[in-house]
């Protein structure tokens, strides 16, 4: 089979729902959907800052067997999608991906761009681990491949989302972003201060199932000691064992993460931080592994 063809049936697989695997098999897509759901969960929280380097997005998922027996499922993630270039790319980097498991040797990790791919984009946002792939296109391409190796985990472990955060210059800045987003989604500002930073919380209630607690929260945050610190956004996720899954994302990049050993009940227990080339933005994934009702102080 040709990799042209490989694209083709890829194409046909988001358009009609054809589950392809090998001897005429299928195999359950809840996992494949649950990465999904989560995905988009995340895009939509990223959404409400309004910032341009965090449009609507677009990701495919699926699994690829060593006989490239393959099931795919594509959709925008966080809205809906105008722009039909960044499918097209999400799906050339999931046929990236298929190109890379068939010949990866012994690393059980393969990642856009993949070496000495001849009609490679050259991006990142492609992540296969064993057979459960991502692909993720529209954002700066560090912080694509942050989000798709997340949901590749998501597939294989419980994951759901506390809060996406936003680091702001200023403390006015800090307030006039929070006040805008309670006025207009006619919610609470919970002030929850840190030791060494100024934090705002608004709760946002999710009610189709994609957070199993049912809110989710937009933090806004002030630290007088970064002032001169790059814009940087964050994800900060619920799962059962968090430190593994940093050390998940901070493998897709040949790195370690940041462990926080000494923090309190509540606090996440490191992150893994990336910064955007093009946009100087630091993005990164904190973790923890008991949800904080914000509502309540710790």
């Amino acid at each position: 089979m040709t990799k042209g063809l490989l694209y083709i049936l890829l194409l046909f697989v988001n358009l009609f729902q054809i589950k392809l695997y090998p001897n005429g098999g299928t195999m359950d897509t809840k996992e494949l959907q649950r990465g999904i759901d989560l995905g988009d969960l995340l895009f939509q929280m990223l959404q409400v800052f309004g910032h341009p380097a965090f449009p609507v997005s677009y990701g495919v998922l699926g699994y690829i067997d060593e006989q490239l027996g393959t099931i795919a499922i594509g959709q925008p993630l966080g809205g809906s999608l105008s722009d039909p270039t960044v499918s097209g790319i999400a799906y050339g980097k999931f046929g990236e991906l298929i190109v890379a498991s068939r010949e990866r040797q012994t690393n059980r990790f393969a990642v856009t761009p993949f070496q000495d791919y001849v009609k490679s984009y050259g991006w990142m946002g492609g992540v296969l681990f064993d057979d459960l792939a991502a692909a993720i296109s529209g954002l700066p391409q560090e912080v694509d491949r942050v989000i798709a190796a997340t949901l590749v985990y998501a597939m294989l472990n419980d994951v759901s989302l506390h809060h996406v955060g936003y680091r702001h210059g200023s403390e006015d800045a800090m307030w006039d972003a929070a006040i805008a987003y309670a006025r207009q989604n006619q919610t609470d500002i919970l002030n929850r201060p840190a030791d060494d930073h100024q934090r705002l919380y608004l709760p946002v209630d999710i009610v189709d199932g994609r957070a199993p607690n049912g809110v989710v929260y937009v933090e806004h945050q002030f630290f007088p000691g970064k002032v001169d610190a790059p814009e940087k956004i964050h994800f900060d996720l619920l799962t059962p064992n968090p430190v593994d899954l940093l050390i998940f994302l901070a493998g897709a990049f040949g790195q370690e993460p940041v462990l926080w050993p000494d923090g309190d009940t509540y606090d996440p227990v490191g992150e893994f931080k990336v910064v955007s080339a093009s946009r100087g933005i630091e993005f990164s994934v904190m973790a923890r592994d008991q949800f904080w009702p914000v509502e309540l102080r710790s």
